[in-house]
């Protein structure tokens, strides 16, 4: 179940904030600060999702409120919408160069209100997914490329076995891994393979997707990956894993056949 977005409400008018509170629970989690200093101390231990700042405040005003907020590398991402009785283009300009996403003019329409919030948070999440989805592969890029390295220099099956398990952990999606010199199947965040996967890890010509994209395939000479939940991604960074999971397959299944060469070519040689 998705956990409910929260809204910071930072204005200074109890009627203002009761009303906020009304209006968006039980959709929102509405947190309320009365001043924007208060708004401001809040933030790490509230980390909303979105801002609904009054402009006309004693003290910190709104406008000097965004700016601070927006100076601070840990939440200058966080959507801010003012509201605020000044209606004057001026007025709505200065909200904007101070950091506002948004300016709504008092009395604000709910529903326009309500959309707007909606809409803002969806964008915010999408982005922040995005991100997410960019650090992963970051990683696993980082990650693959390192233990790809020394699978070539390894020089036993059980050191090309261990540092493709590393990197497998680092694509971050549960896995399985059949080897032929192996009596059982190895696995990644997986207590045990369902039936299904246990056929599908016996067949060596098996490849490619199953069960609508949810289970991704890779067989190599000595070797077939299995990927879990490969769905649960979205479809550009879903490529990207499968591209890296077949490049290091490729490449545990290259060094494993040859460290077998080599040691056929020792025992012919003795």
């Amino acid at each position: 179940m998705k956990t409910a977005a929260t809204i910071l409400s930072i204005d200074d008018n109890p009627t203002n904030q009761k009303l906020m509170a009304k209006t968006f629970a039980p959709r929102f989690r509405v947190e309320c600060a009365m001043s924007g200093q208060e708004g401001i101390d809040r933030l790490p231990s509230v980390r909303p999702n979105l801002i609904l700042l009054d402009v006309d405040m004693p003290g910190l005003n709104g406008l000097d409120t965004c700016r601070k907020i927006r100076a601070l590398p840990a939440f200058n991402s966080i959507p801010i919408i003012m509201v605020s009785c000044l209606s004057d283009p001026e007025d709505q300009i200065a909200g904007y160069h101070a950091g506002a996403d948004d300016y709504l003019h008092k009395p604000v329409d709910i529903n326009v209100l309500l959309a707007k919030v909606e809409m803002a948070i969806s964008h915010s999440r999408t982005h922040l997914q995005d991100a997410l989805s960019q650090q992963q592969l970051d990683r696993a890029r980082k990650a693959a490329m390192e233990a790809m390295v020394k699978i070539i220099k390894s020089r036993s099956q059980d050191d090309v076995v261990r540092f493709f398990r590393r990197a497998l952990n680092v694509l971050g999606l549960p896995w399985l891994l059949r080897l032929d010199a192996y009596p059982s199947v190895l696995s990644g965040n997986i207590e045990r393979p369902s039936a299904i996967e246990e056929v599908l890890l016996s067949a060596p010509e098996q490849n490619g997707y199953e069960g609508n994209h949810s289970r991704l395939l890779i067989t190599c000479p000595h070797l077939r990956l299995l990927l879990r939940d490969v769905s649960q991604v979205t479809p550009p960074l879903r490529q990207e894993l499968q591209h890296l999971a077949q490049q290091l397959s490729d490449a545990a299944s290259e060094r494993i056949s040859q460290l077998q060469e080599a040691k056929t070519h020792y025992k012919t040689a003795t």
